[in-house]
């Protein structure tokens, strides 16, 4: 069975409730009369709910039958000799509003098979629950002009089979709000959820109207119509002519709608009507994402993600709607339920197993991990215009329906449509992070809503996303692996070559021409070379060891704190200045140490002058190669690997910055220094032309090597910035960082 196909079963068993419900206005109806022949798995699946509604409905009129008389009549409905156990909860929850001396015992005994899953839902859930998918009776009908308690209802904005929303305005307050009329089914009190953020709507109150068994519940009228509506376009247009302008024109359909005047767009809508379409899902998803993540940090969860529950501003800004009402027991999950293109579809495998009543999993154990889930789900189809999992098959009832869509989420991989081949690379990047938030496995996804932004606003910036998330392969994934043979091969070629050639150039333009300093020269040479590389690998060892051996740790796969990140990423971006001084500090030392032990060797005066400015100009140049190299190192590799899934601190923007400030300061130091030993060689040393060019030569190379490593840091920094500045609600945090 197609999806559609599975779609229009649902609206079959809907419309056979509705005209069941309908027959019960004159007397108690046949339930066979309503009864599809096939398919069975429908059959049965209707059979299930017209029992439910009917044992509702006589409840009401004092005429309540048990499970065993529908038994009777209908053979079919046993299972190993038992009715559904999601039907034995619906009797007893309707026996239980009508009786007082209705007990779980009694149950245990009558259906033993059942009876550990009862044991379960009797024992933890409220009796007031149920499990009926569809209303027992029609609420009434409401029309525009009328007025309902202290609200007069202007504009119908969406009906359904549960209720209705109006464009109403609030008398006492003088107010236009949005009004959601529902049956008040007598339940738990409903959560409001009181929450101020930009993107989410903003819940005033509710009020009973307990003669009418009515619930109102009002607030903020957002006026631009929902995510379902610019689904429903999504769907009839190709994926090559969607764009952020489908948007805007599902608001402003919306508005002309309710009589309302567009006015002059806002910087955002007008941004939006520019971007492509995989840009505004990055943009919609990272808004949500943000209000799911602030809502969780209150304790709220959704619980109920969909396109429905989507609403849209006038200047088509996203903003969730029913916050922890639509969801509130575990089997009174979904209401209109249990559409099969409604609430369950959205809904992440450990959502759809605690609305199951045998499975063990608790509504409790649910966390806004779940919420993610649904979001993702609900982006993915806006972005290709189906859901990622292709739920086709309609089973006979609510738990064969809930196992087969749970095992599907468990099981497949989300699938793109299979029209769309191939992908371009925004896209591509988006998959990837959908299909993170998609897995099975919470512990898998997201840590919480601001992580998930972050990835949809990377996908923005295409050398962000290649820094935080192309690190598995190629040259990158082997510096991950062995970081400390990393570090000593891009830090020992400058320090040897500029020590070799310090040697060549110290020993032909200044000990050459005096032969008897030869002997002691070359000989302090082999002494402070043994002495000072082997200290510097082991002081570089030393420092760096523990930067190194976090960045294995995380490329190995193992998992780290928060706070163990945070402190290797802040050791590694301070790496360069530790292996720049420990070099500085070296040469400097070997300056005054070279022409003391040729004096002491030799017994005669070397030059000292010479000696210590060459040794310092080399060092200060040498030192400021690997400064830059290994701070590249750790911006380009370390650093990301290190930040990986955890959420960047407030300190990070700082650490960069300030690395950035350093590496200009390195640069200019890679150029004045070589100036100064020119002018040292010019004047201060008499020495041959040749070397003089050699000193020069070897000084702009090492500027050339400065001036590419320090570009390649400062578009690595600022693409670095835009992974761990603050996100806001516009997307502000993919703009280039000015400075880097």
């Amino acid at each position: 069975m197609s999806t559609t196909a599975a779609t229009q079963a649902w609206d079959e068993l809907a419309q056979r409730l509705d005209r069941f419900v309908e027959a019960w206005e004159v007397g108690p109806p046949s339930i066979a009369d309503f009864l599809p022949n096939e398919p069975l798995t429908l059959r049965k699946l209707v059979l299930t709910e017209l029992i439910k509604v009917d044992l509702e409905l006589r409840a009401g009129n004092g005429a309540l039958l048990l499970l065993e008389n529908y038994a009777e009549a209908f053979p079919e409905l046993l299972e190993n000799g038992e009715p559904p156990c999601d039907l034995i909860y619906e009797e007893y929850h309707v026996r239980r509003n009508q009786q007082t001396n209705v007990t779980a015992g009694e149950y245990y005994e009558r259906f033993p098979k059942s009876a550990p899953a009862l044991r379960r839902l009797l024992g933890a859930q409220p009796t007031s629950m149920t499990t009926a998918m569809f209303p027992a009776r029609r609420m009434e009908g409401f029309v525009a002009g009328q007025r309902l308690d202290d609200f007069e209802l202007l504009v119908e904005l969406g009906k359904g089979a549960f209720g209705c929303v109006f464009l109403a305005r609030q008398l006492s307050m003088q107010r236009l709000v949005a009004l959601k009329i529902s049956a008040d089914k007598g339940s738990e009190p409903q959560t409001l959820a009181q929450l101020d953020h930009p993107n989410i709507v903003r819940v005033f109150d509710q009020r009973l109207l307990a003669e009418r068994k009515l619930r109102l519940l009002y607030m903020q009228y957002a006026p631009g119509g929902t995510l379902h509506e610019v689904l429903d376009r999504v769907r009839t247009l190709p994926d090559h002519s969607r764009s952020g302008g489908l948007l805007v024109a599902a608001v402003s359909e919306s508005l002309a709608r309710g009589g309302l005047l567009t006015g002059e767009e806002s910087s955002w809508k007008r941004r939006v009507s520019k971007q492509s379409w995989a840009e505004t899902i990055c943009r919609i998803g990272s808004q949500l994402a943000q209000a799911l993540d602030y809502a969780h940090k209150q304790g709220v969860l959704h619980r109920d993600v969909k396109p429905a529950n989507v609403l849209l501003s006038a200047d088509a800004v996203p903003k969730l709607a029913d916050f922890n009402i639509s969801f509130s027991s575990q089997l009174d999950g979904a209401t209109p339920a249990a559409y099969f293109g409604g609430s369950l579809a959205y809904m992440s495998p450990e959502q759809l197993e605690a609305c199951n009543p045998v499975h063990e999993r608790s509504p409790a154990e649910l966390d806004g991990r779940s919420d993610l889930y649904s979001l993702a789900v609900m982006l993915w189809e806006l972005l290709y215009g189906e859901r990622p999992f292709r739920d086709s098959h309609l089973q006979s009832g609510w738990t064969a329906t809930l196992e087969d869509m749970t095992n599907i989420r468990r099981q497949a991989p989300p699938k793109r449509p299979e029209h769309l081949t191939t992908v371009d690379p925004l896209k591509q990047r988006i998959e990837r992070v959908l299909t993170r938030a998609l897995d099975a496995d919470p512990n898998n996804r997201p840590a919480d809503g601001n992580a998930f932004a972050r990835d949809l606003l990377l996908c923005l910036n295409p050398r962000a996303w290649d820094m935080l998330h192309e690190l598995g392969s190629g040259w990158r994934s082997f510096i991950r692996h062995r970081p400390m043979i990393s570090l000593i091969l891009v830090n020992f070629p400058p320090f040897a070559i500029f020590g070799a050639f310090n040697f060549f150039f110290n020993r032909h333009a200044v000990i050459v021409p005096n032969p008897e300093l030869v002997p002691a020269f070359d000989r302090v040479s082999v002494i402070l070379n043994t002495f000072f590389f082997p200290l510097g690998l082991i002081l570089g060892t030393y420092f760096s060891w523990r930067v190194a051996s976090a960045v294995k740790l995380v490329a190995t796969g193992q998992t780290v704190s928060d706070e163990f990140s945070l402190q290797a990423r802040r050791r590694a971006l301070w790496l360069g200045h530790v292996i720049a001084w420990i070099g500085s500090v070296e040469w400097i030392v070997a300056g005054f140490a070279f022409p003391l032990g040729i004096h002491f060797l030799s017994g005669k005066y070397p030059p000292y002058v010479h000696f210590i400015l060459s040794q310092t100009t080399c060092g200060l140049v040498s030192a400021g190669l690997p400064f830059l190299a290994t701070s590249w190192l750790a911006i380009r590799v370390f650093y990301p690997t290190l930040l990986g899934p955890h959420p960047p601190d407030i300190s990070d923007q700082r650490q960069l910055a300030r690395l950035a400030k350093h590496s200009n300061i390195s640069l200019l130091t890679a150029g004045v220094v070589p100036l100064l030993g020119l002018f040292m060689v010019a004047f201060w040393v008499k020495s041959e032309p040749v070397y003089s060019g050699l000193f020069i030569g070897a000084s702009v190379l090492a500027l050339l090597a400065a001036y590419l490593i320090h570009q390649q840091i400062r578009s690595d920094l600022a693409a670095l910035s835009v992974a761990t500045r603050p996100i806001d609600s516009d997307g502000a945090s993919t703009d280039t960082v000015e400075g880097f």
